[in-house]
């Protein structure tokens, strides 16, 4: 979604740019994605936008001058009515003939006046159908006219559109519309488009003032707010997977406490798809009771230890905040904050619970579930049939140096696909990046050092044994090429031990492809 033409040879024109959502999304491309250039759209001056008194967004607008100037970015703000079809043309035509013309469009600009149906009136319908139904085919007739190249045009959507929500006709009206555009811009006229029909989001949005009331009422429904960050992540993973659906919706939820508030639903696809998870929660967790209750209490003992790891991550002052039945992310965990539990996971256990579960809203229960069962396979493969999980776990508490051995001996069983980990992926990249370890954990450093490179970015572990080089180099090739079958291929090197394998690997990849080799300094 972000390659360089965008970042560093583009520009982001934002819609509804001095709202909540515009300017954390707009921090979030400059500081996490590396954009350069972006241009908000608003109504208002920014003199008269500084100078308004009790402005929710003023705090997020200074943090992204301030994120704006340490990242040496542009951030334009002009006023411009999107609903103005002559203003928006010109805007468009006068940043095309820029150093960076327009490479993708955000619409976000939204007027929110929820009445019901019987107080609603024609004048209060168009307003707040205005931006974004006039708005949206304003910056798509705007783009079509000027001969605009764009990679995306993402419109958001609401959730509220697939919820009985008699108060919102005009705002759901629009929504509608937005996902009529993206249909008609990706099937007949085969450019970019993608409506996305997001949750409530913490910290960002229209109901980001009455963000205590919503949230618990989303929690008594069973939908759960998100945050910033994970919303733009899951944004950007829509985005690069997208085939050929234009509208997908986002919502991280309680799937039996939704499926008990069902009737509140409109859409019958919906319904029938929280009717299909809740049937299969049902079916793992009878399976669950039927292994037994020795069964249970190794589960038990995962939980604990990952709900207290998750309450240091988090901050929380009490472990009872920590629900195991919650989205991790709704519980409030950031990127970095999953990197450090999927360090902890593979280190405690010697198990791998991939970053992209974690993002897409993964429970501690449904981590421990995991767990276990890697933990009983892995036992079964390994012949231990004499020594139970319980004992195996017992034996981690004994000392640091038993637990070294322990997870040093669960890493020696490695196998397969599982210690692979996406880092980074550049749509379109040229260069494919393999860093590879003997450990079976990444640091926030190192993960963060490759967060930002122009390449797709993947993290292999490989079993170390300095007698069988051919054979790992080998099993290593065989995970590289299922995942890009054709190179050219970077090898970076994070620790000692892994240079031998990449001095192998690099013997029978010459029969192959080209590889570099680099050394992190």
């Amino acid at each position: 979604m972000f390659p360089s033409t965008v970042c560093e040879n583009g520009t982001i024109l934002v819609s509804g740019g001095l709202g909540g959502l515009g300017l954390t999304m707009s921090r979030w491309m400059v500081e996490k994605r590396g954009v350069k250039h972006i241009t908000l759209m608003s109504r208002r001056t920014i003199e008269l936008f500084e100078k308004a008194e009790n402005n929710p967004q003023l705090e997020d607008w200074l943090q992204l001058k301030e994120i704006a100037v340490k990242h040496d970015a542009c951030i334009d703000v002009v006023q411009v009515d999107v609903t103005r079809c002559d203003d928006v043309c010109e805007l468009v035509k006068r940043l095309n003939q820029t150093s960076h013309p327009v490479r993708g469009i955000i619409h976000s600009a939204v007027i929110s006046d929820d009445k019901l149906l019987s107080n609603l009136n024609q004048e209060t319908l168009f307003r707040v159908m205005q931006p974004k139904v006039r708005g949206g085919w304003n910056l798509h007739q705007a783009s079509q006219q000027i001969g605009t190249s764009l990679h995306f045009f993402v419109m958001f959507s609401s959730i509220r559109n697939h919820l009985i929500d008699p108060g919102s006709s005009g705002y759901n009206a629009g929504n509608e519309f937005f996902e009529a555009l993206a249909h008609y811009r990706r099937e007949h006229l085969q450019l970019p488009a993608l409506a996305i029909a997001l949750p409530a989001v913490s910290g960002a949005g229209m109901f980001h003032r009455q963000q205590v009331i919503l949230n618990n009422l989303l929690i008594a429904q069973g939908i759960e707010m998100l945050p910033t960050v994970a919303t733009f992540d899951l944004v950007e993973q829509l985005f690069n997977m997208q085939t050929n659906f234009s509208s997908p919706v986002i919502f991280a939820v309680d799937w039996k406490r939704l499926n008990s508030n069902k009737a509140s639903l409109t859409n019958h696809q919906l319904v029938q798809f929280i009717e299909q998870q809740v049937t299969l929660e049902d079916i793992s967790s009878s399976r669950a009771t039927d292994s037994g209750s020795l069964s249970t209490a190794r589960i038990e003992v995962i939980i604990e230890r990952t709900r207290e790891t998750v309450m240091r991550l988090l901050g929380a002052s009490s472990i009872d905040r920590i629900d195991i039945d919650r989205s991790l992310l709704s519980l409030g965990l950031d990127s970095l904050a999953a990197v450090s539990l999927y360090n902890w996971l593979s280190q405690e256990w010697g198990a791998f619970i991939s970053l992209a579960e974690i993002f897409q809203g993964i429970k501690i229960s449904q981590i421990a579930s995991q767990v276990h069962k890697k933990l009983t396979e892995r036992q079964a493969a390994s012949g231990a049939t004499h020594t139970t999980l319980l004992s195996d776990m017992e034996q981690m508490n004994e000392g640091e140096d038993d637990l070294t051995v322990s997870t040093t001996k669960k890493a020696t069983l490695y196998t397969g696909m599982e210690g692979v980990l996406r880092v980074s992926l550049v749509k379109d990249s040229k260069s494919i990046i393999f860093a590879i370890s003997s450990s079976n954990t990444i640091t926030d450093e190192c993960f963060q050092s490759f967060a930002n490179k122009k390449s797709t970015v993947y993290f292999l572990h490989v079993t170390m044994d300095k007698l069988h080089l051919e054979t790992c180099a080998r099993e290593t090739i065989i995970q590289m090429r299922r995942l890009h079958p054709h190179g050219p291929y970077s090898l970076v090197a994070l620790d000692n031990d892994s240079q031998y394998v990449i001095k192998e690997i690099l013997k029978q990849l010459k029969y192959h492809t080209k590889a570099g080799v680099n050394r992190l300094g």
